[in-house]
């Protein structure tokens, strides 16, 4: 911009000398001297400008980055594989069920609503919240088994180590319940039948 300003300057003097006459005899030496010395400033000038025109171009060189577009309608929203065809997730982190779209729990195959609700089970529910080897053997019922068991807590007799179903309208299994077949009493020790029934 100084550049320009001094151009300007030092043409507008020229044709200024010209104009006025002031071009011939003494007066040329000044004339000169002076047209010397602006050319010697804008020199000066242009030497400045370039000086810093590198120095900039140093600090503000563009970093060349690869421009390849990357489609991000076909990534997986957790990671950089390319989704399945009918979710969001790659295969690494989509449910193993067929048809589902959720993301796998870390740590399973599946997703929460098709993960067994066991504790560190990693096995696809079976018709209840459970997977087979988790789920009361009691029919109908949906409720966890109970540790080493077969059935859950509702469903297990109550008689001190036992694992065996309640029979109905009783807390003990058939071998558990006191005989008498209006009772649902459990048998006392020794006893097939419950204290009231001996």
């Amino acid at each position: 911009m100084k550049i320009r300003i001094i151009s300007v300057i030092l043409f507008a003097v020229i044709i200024m000398s010209v104009l006025s006459g002031c071009g011939t005899g003494g007066d040329t030496t000044e004339l000169e001297s002076r047209v010397a010395a602006l050319e010697k400033e804008n020199e000066d000038l242009r030497i400045e400008t370039d000086n810093n025109t590198d120095k900039k171009n140093d600090l503000t060189d563009p970093i060349i980055e690869d421009k390849t577009e990357i489609d991000n309608s076909k990534k997986c929203a957790l990671c950089d594989n390319n989704k399945t065809s009918d979710s969001e997730y790659c295969l690494e982190h989509k449910c193993l069920e067929p048809n589902c779209r959720k993301e796998k729990i870390t740590g399973s195959n599946y997703c929460f609503s098709h993960k067994c609700g066991a504790n560190n089970c990693n096995n696809k529910k079976s018709g209840s919240n459970y997977c087979s080897e988790h789920e009361c053997n009691k029919t109908s019922c949906s409720s966890q088994k109970n540790s080493g068991g077969n059935y859950c807590s509702f469903h297990t007799c109550t008689a001190s180590n036992c694992k065996n179903v309640k029979v109905d309208h009783s807390n003990y299994c058939s071998e558990h319940k006191c005989k008498n077949s209006n009772c649902s009493a459990g048998k006392s020790y020794g006893s097939d039948y419950c204290g009231s029934h001996k």
